[in-house]
Protein backbone atom coordinates (compact mmCIF):
# COMPACT_ATOMS: atom_id res chain seq x y z
CA UNK A 1 0.00 0.00 0.00
CA UNK A 2 0.99 3.66 -0.44
CA UNK A 3 1.60 6.00 2.45
CA UNK A 4 -1.48 7.64 1.39
CA UNK A 5 -3.76 4.31 1.09
CA UNK A 6 -1.86 3.19 5.10
CA UNK A 7 -3.16 7.53 6.36
CA UNK A 8 -6.90 6.26 4.72
CA UNK A 9 -6.62 3.00 5.88
CA UNK A 10 -5.90 4.13 9.32
CA UNK A 11 -8.23 6.94 8.86
CA UNK A 12 -10.84 4.46 8.51
CA UNK A 13 -10.19 2.76 11.96
CA UNK A 14 -9.88 5.67 13.54
CA UNK A 15 -13.65 6.61 12.50
CA UNK A 16 -14.66 3.21 14.27
CA UNK A 17 -12.71 3.92 17.43
CA UNK A 18 -14.38 7.58 17.30
CA UNK A 19 -18.11 6.88 16.41
CA UNK A 20 -19.25 5.90 19.97
CA UNK A 21 -17.42 9.14 21.62
CA UNK A 22 -15.26 7.12 23.45
CA UNK A 23 -11.76 5.32 23.58
CA UNK A 24 -11.32 2.42 25.54
CA UNK A 25 -8.28 0.34 26.74
CA UNK A 26 -9.20 -2.82 24.55
CA UNK A 27 -9.84 -0.36 21.24
CA UNK A 28 -6.09 1.04 21.91
CA UNK A 29 -4.96 -2.55 22.08
CA UNK A 30 -6.10 -3.94 18.93
CA UNK A 31 -4.81 -0.73 17.25
CA UNK A 32 -1.95 -1.10 18.55
CA UNK A 33 -1.97 -4.94 16.94
CA UNK A 34 -3.18 -3.21 13.42
CA UNK A 35 -0.52 -0.85 13.77
CA UNK A 36 2.26 -3.85 13.56
CA UNK A 37 0.57 -5.71 10.87
CA UNK A 38 0.71 -3.21 8.43
CA UNK A 39 4.02 -1.68 9.48
CA UNK A 40 2.63 1.58 10.43
CA UNK A 41 3.36 3.44 13.46
CA UNK A 42 2.27 6.28 15.94
CA UNK A 43 3.33 8.77 13.74
CA UNK A 44 1.42 7.37 10.75
CA UNK A 45 -1.77 7.12 13.49
CA UNK A 46 -0.73 10.88 13.78
CA UNK A 47 -1.66 11.45 10.81
CA UNK A 48 -4.62 9.69 10.13
CA UNK A 49 -5.81 11.45 13.36
CA UNK A 50 -4.94 14.99 11.70
CA UNK A 51 -6.51 13.59 8.38
CA UNK A 52 -9.41 13.20 10.27
CA UNK A 53 -9.58 16.44 12.04
CA UNK A 54 -9.21 18.11 8.64
CA UNK A 55 -12.87 17.18 7.82
CA UNK A 56 -12.58 13.83 6.53
CA UNK A 57 -14.93 11.65 8.37
CA UNK A 58 -16.34 9.05 6.23
CA UNK A 59 -14.97 5.60 5.79
CA UNK A 60 -13.01 5.48 2.28
CA UNK A 61 -12.23 1.98 0.81
CA UNK A 62 -8.76 2.31 -0.86
CA UNK A 63 -5.93 0.32 -2.04
CA UNK A 64 -6.77 -2.97 -4.26
CA UNK A 65 -9.52 -5.08 -2.63
CA UNK A 66 -7.57 -7.32 -0.89
CA UNK A 67 -6.46 -4.16 0.75
CA UNK A 68 -10.16 -2.77 1.51
CA UNK A 69 -11.24 -6.54 2.82
CA UNK A 70 -8.47 -6.37 5.22
CA UNK A 71 -9.28 -2.54 6.37
CA UNK A 72 -12.80 -3.92 6.86
CA UNK A 73 -11.27 -7.12 8.77
CA UNK A 74 -9.44 -4.67 11.01
CA UNK A 75 -12.25 -2.49 11.42
CA UNK A 76 -14.58 -5.04 12.78
CA UNK A 77 -11.66 -6.36 15.25
CA UNK A 78 -11.41 -2.70 16.66
CA UNK A 79 -14.91 -1.96 17.12
CA UNK A 80 -15.31 -5.67 18.60
CA UNK A 81 -12.32 -5.15 21.01
CA UNK A 82 -14.43 -3.53 23.49
CA UNK A 83 -17.22 -6.14 23.15
CA UNK A 84 -19.74 -3.78 22.16
CA UNK A 85 -20.85 -2.78 18.93
CA UNK A 86 -23.01 0.41 19.02
CA UNK A 87 -25.13 1.93 16.00
CA UNK A 88 -22.90 4.60 15.35
CA UNK A 89 -19.85 1.99 15.01
CA UNK A 90 -22.76 -0.66 13.05
CA UNK A 91 -23.72 1.93 10.41
CA UNK A 92 -20.21 2.91 9.41
CA UNK A 93 -19.10 -1.01 9.10
CA UNK A 94 -21.92 -1.57 6.93
CA UNK A 95 -21.31 1.68 4.67
CA UNK A 96 -18.06 0.48 4.01
CA UNK A 97 -19.05 -3.60 3.06
CA UNK A 98 -21.67 -1.62 0.67
CA UNK A 99 -19.00 0.62 -0.79
CA UNK A 100 -16.58 -2.08 -1.74
CA UNK A 101 -19.83 -4.72 -2.83
CA UNK A 102 -19.41 -7.39 -0.22
CA UNK A 103 -22.59 -8.80 1.02
CA UNK A 104 -24.15 -10.07 4.52
CA UNK A 105 -22.41 -13.41 4.29
CA UNK A 106 -18.93 -12.39 3.92
CA UNK A 107 -19.59 -9.59 6.92
CA UNK A 108 -20.80 -12.54 8.98
CA UNK A 109 -17.91 -14.41 8.02
CA UNK A 110 -15.29 -11.56 9.26
CA UNK A 111 -17.39 -11.04 12.41
CA UNK A 112 -17.32 -14.27 13.31
CA UNK A 113 -13.29 -14.31 12.71
CA UNK A 114 -12.71 -11.36 14.94
CA UNK A 115 -14.58 -12.57 17.73
CA UNK A 116 -12.74 -15.52 17.03
CA UNK A 117 -9.05 -13.43 17.05
CA UNK A 118 -10.51 -11.56 20.31
CA UNK A 119 -10.78 -14.69 22.08
CA UNK A 120 -14.95 -14.10 22.34
CA UNK A 121 -17.26 -16.76 22.37
CA UNK A 122 -19.42 -17.35 18.76
CA UNK A 123 -22.46 -15.40 18.89
CA UNK A 124 -25.47 -17.72 18.95
CA UNK A 125 -27.45 -17.82 16.16
CA UNK A 126 -31.46 -16.50 16.37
Amino acid sequence: MSDADILQYLANILLIVGADDKVVRPEGRAMEGVLREVGAGVRDLDQAAEFIHQGNRRVTPTGRLSDKVRNLEDMVLVALSDGELPDSEKKLILDFVQAIGLGKAHLTQIVAEARKRLGMEPKKEG
